[in-house]
């Protein structure tokens, strides 16, 4: 009876140890190794299917981030043009799963025959981290994110993720070859196209500014901004210059600055999102705590503001 007990638990054991390998290899998987999972599950649906674009999703539930070139969940479109219907899939931990069928038309020029095994979505990670300092996204994007499209006659393998500033960049290859063919960052005001030796400068948004009422002998400016707008590492900044805005100080708040002006007697009220200040003699001095701002004027040496708080 001991004999049969222990080769039940022994052969649940290697059942176990099996399925548990089965599930970690289906984990995650290059571009390359979902486009052979989607092209079995398009052919069953339609022999003349072609590929339009596959892309990788991101999971908030999960630990994936997209490192090694490998993702979990991937989508893709392929296209039938005997039919002209369209079918989206997806895999999530090796699970094929039809999303639906459209009809439409699709160009020629758009359609992807086939693909080559050579280069993959490991090999062009490595390239954009190394040649562009690519790191895993944040913010618009979680992890490293990869897609594969027809563009101008040539397939596009897309790495996306962010610059070292925090700003979503994309690393684009011809697939065909492995060659890298551009890079750019999403910034809000200009300069988007990247090269590798380009050293990248901070980035900023004005919201806000004013001048002091006694600017004509002080030159003093005050500049309320965004410093890396639309980034992960984005962060609030009111600049103070005293000589026509040569040089400036800068003051970094952990909040959005709702309004900021210069009061009669040149002192600068700064008002954020839940805090009163004022900034004298380069000193920053909070005067008011509030749960909530909503807005704010400033008249004169008077502040008005409109707040959550029951007074």
């Amino acid at each position: 009876m001991k004999k049969v007990i222990l080769l039940f638990v022994s052969c649940l054991f290697i059942f176990t140890s099996c399925s548990k390998a089965e599930t970690d290899n289906y984990k995650t998987i290059t571009l390359f190794e979902a486009y052979q999972k989607f092209k079995d599950s398009a052919y069953e649906w339609n022999t003349d299917a072609k590929l339009v674009h596959i892309t990788s999703v991101d999971e908030t539930t999960s630990k994936n981030d997209g490192n090694e070139g490998k993702r979990k969940v991937w989508t893709a479109i392929f296209y039938s043009d005997s039919n002209k219907q369209s079918i989206v899939l997806s895999i999530n931990d090796g699970k094929m799963t039809e999303l639906t069928v459209t009809s439409e038309e699709i160009a020629e020029d758009q359609l992807i025959d086939k693909i080559n095994p050579f280069f993959d979505s490991d090999e062009a990670l490595k390239y954009a981290q190394k040649n562009y300092n690519l790191q895993l996204g944040k913010q618009w994007a979680l992890g490293y994110n990869y897609t594969l499209y027809k563009n101008n006659s040539k397939t596009i393998l897309c790495v996306i993720g962010e610059d070292s500033y925090g700003y979503v960049t994309k690393v684009y290859f011809d697939f065909d070859s492995g060659k890298c063919l551009s890079a750019e960052r999403m910034v809000p005001t200009g300069g988007n196209l990247m090269n590798e030796s380009q050293i990248l400068i901070d980035d900023g948004f004005v919201i806000d500014a004013d001048i002091s009422p006694n600017y004509k002998y002080d030159n003093t400016i005050a500049v309320n901004h965004i410093v890396k707008p639309m980034s992960s590492t984005a962060f609030y900044e009111v600049k103070i210059s005293t000589d026509k805005g040569t040089t400036w100080n800068n003051y970094t708040f952990d909040e959005p600055v709702v309004k900021i002006k210069f009061s009669d007697n040149c002192t600068l009220q700064i008002i954020t999102s839940s805090n009163m200040y004022k900034l004298t003699t380069n000193k920053l001095i909070l005067l008011k705590s509030f749960s909530e701002i909503i807005d704010a004027d400033i008249l004169g040496n008077n502040i008005a503001i409109l707040t959550k708080d029951i007074l």
